[in-house]
């Protein structure tokens, strides 16, 4: 049983590598991503906001606190970034960060649908564990982190028989729709036959998957980083960036430095171009696994000959309460986004796009488009009355954005008794999902869900 913690620990902590840079790029990237769940947190275009997390028909949403205090806080984690990209070492600003993007990503669903936000904030935490010059979980959980997002990807997509099938990619790019507009023209005027999809979807599940594992094996990661490089960049080249999506790729980056090392003489060069010298030059050691024998007892480690991560040996490693805690986040990095494929009345090949949010990495599932939404509510006298349809309302789909639909309105009329709501949406051009929620004051919800095929 000790031999096998034993292992679990030389696996589970490496030396820092790069953690440094890390830190520094994670800070530079929180910057628009404070930004985005600052815009969320007040619900977006309005005007109310989609708690993240529910329990069946409650919503569980965080109180929104009194805006001079959101400034204030907000302002910090402001602080906090400028601090880790200058090199700060303390966690005090991690904590802040984390704590921001906990508390207010979790009032709305759009923060948290976001992939790269997940990522940052999960990135966030395990550097936290960071222990400077010692060995640490921190690199490993960041690595834990971007196999938990390719792992999920590739699970949604093999389970969702459309885009195994070509159609998702097909609906997403015949016409161009996220593409860079000096690509639209092309893909548009030389249309791709159905095969293509079809061979590019397939491809697609095969490369995350080695992506997810290959990185972890050390004969394969330089090939496997080179290539997931190669694939984050296309996403920057070729789609359309109003939406953000380019902070996926450069989040994606930053983690692939957690399965890097600095060159071994690395620190050799620095000082001989600084024209300095130091007799306590420390040898990094990479994140990855293969690890060189370090010159300063700094790094708490011996290594034998093998060289390989099983043969670490941790010679005064963290505290059980820290280990702990580690091991309860990398679970809980797992369990959160299994959770959708466990909702009672509700399975997994029912979820629209925005269902399968937050945390659960759909990345170009389908192709999602709102065909209609109509919201009419009754008063005591029994009198029904259509709603105008304003701000986010119009583009709803989801359970919880029905929910929290339903719970604004009774929240801020007190006349209305009973509220339906219909929403349909054409997914992937051909299938079409219909809901509709009935509401009374003060009775749980009903919600009943159709799909058929739409006839050409």
């Amino acid at each position: 049983m000790s031999d096998s913690l034993s292992r679990l620990s030389n696996w589970f902590f490496l030396p820092p590598a790069f953690l440094p840079l890390i830190r520094r790029l994670l800070g530079l990237a929180t910057l628009p991503i404070g930004l985005l769940i600052w815009v969320w947190a007040h619900g977006g275009s309005g005007p109310y906001t989609v708690a993240c997390w529910r329990v069946e028909s409650q919503l569980l949403e965080p109180p929104m606190p009194q805006e001079w205090f959101n400034i204030v806080a907000f302002a910090s984690g402001f602080v906090s970034s400028l601090l880790l990209i200058i090199g700060n070492r303390s966690r005090i600003p991690l904590v802040i960060i984390a704590a921001l993007e906990g508390y207010y990503g979790s009032r709305d669903l759009l923060a948290f649908h976001c992939s790269f936000v997940t990522l940052a904030f999960w990135f966030t935490i395990a550097l936290i564990f960071d222990n400077r010059e010692r060995s640490s979980c921190a690199n490993r959980l960041i690595q834990i982190a971007i196999f938990v997002c390719y792992f999920y990807s590739v699970l949604q997509k093999s389970l969702f028989p459309d885009f195994v099938a070509g159609s998702s990619f097909q609906a997403l790019f015949e016409d161009g729709w996220p593409l860079r507009f000096f690509f639209v023209p092309l893909i548009v005027q030389h249309p791709l036959p159905f095969a293509f999809y079809r061979v590019l979807s397939v491809l697609t599940i095969v490369l995350e998957t080695f992506l997810a594992f290959g990185l972890f094996i050390p004969r394969t990661r330089k090939f496997a980083l080179c290539i997931g490089f190669a694939f984050h960049l296309s996403i920057i080249i070729l789609l359309d960036d109003t939406n953000l999506i380019a902070l996926y790729s450069v989040i994606m980056f930053i983690g692939y430095l957690a399965f890097m090392a600095p060159p071994k003489d690395w620190q050799e060069k620095a000082l001989k171009f600084l024209k300095l010298t130091s007799a306590d030059a420390v040898s990094e050691s990479p994140a990855g696994g293969e690890i060189e024998a370090p010159a300063n007892p700094g790094i708490e480690s011996v290594v034998n000959d093998n060289a390989s991560v099983g043969n670490l040996e941790i010679v005064h490693p963290p505290s059980n309460v820290q280990t702990t805690l580690a091991l309860l986040f990398a679970a809980l990095m797992f369990i959160v986004p299994a959770r959708i494929y466990f909702w009672p009345n509700h399975p997994v090949s029912t979820l629209n796009f925005f269902d399968r949010s937050p945390m659960c990495f759909a990345m170009f599932l389908m192709r999602q488009t709102t065909r209609s939404m109509s919201v009419r509510y009754a008063e005591a006298d029994g009198s029904w009355h259509q709603l105008l349809l304003k701000g986010r309302m119009d583009s709803a789909s989801s359970d919880n954005e029905l929910y929290a639909l339903a719970k604004f309105l009774f929240d801020t009329n007190q006349k209305i008794e009973r509220i339906q709501i219909d929403n349909s949406v054409v997914i992937n051009k051909h299938l079409l999902q219909s809901k509709r929620l009935d509401s009374s004051r003060g009775k749980n919800p009903t919600l009943t869900l159709r799909s058929e095929e739409l006839k050409n």
